[in-house]
């Protein structure tokens, strides 16, 4: 399980480094511009997509991850609670399914 949560945690360190990097050029006028391009539907998606709010998806995953990681790895009692650890950090880690490193066996 140690690999579950570490290839968690390096899946939203990377989104926080792209946020990051994105949020220095989202507010000027060329990203605006090419934002008003989309349709109504495309520029929705991409506001859900604006660095702010992937730094506090990131900042919440990353709480929910560090809970979850010592249910998983035993440091408290209770084989159920366990499970669910696990079977919240695979919802995560389901995220980035498309990442090569996902390995099939975290599938929810």
């Amino acid at each position: 399980m140690d690999d579950l949560i570490t290839f968690v945690r390096a899946r939203i360190e990377e989104d926080e480094q792209t946020a990051r990097a994105a949020s220095a050029v989202w507010g000027k006028e060329d990203e605006r511009q090419a934002r008003d391009g989309l349709s109504p539907a495309s520029r929705a998606h991409a506001g859900r997509q604006d660095p702010a709010h992937v730094l506090r998806q990131a900042e919440a995953l990353s709480a929910l991850t560090n809970v979850m990681a010592p249910i998983v790895l035993g440091e408290h009692n209770g084989r159920a609670m366990q499970g669910v650890g696990m079977y919240a950090l695979f919802g995560i880690a389901a995220i980035w399914s498309d990442h090569p490193d996902f390995r099939e066996e975290w599938t929810p």
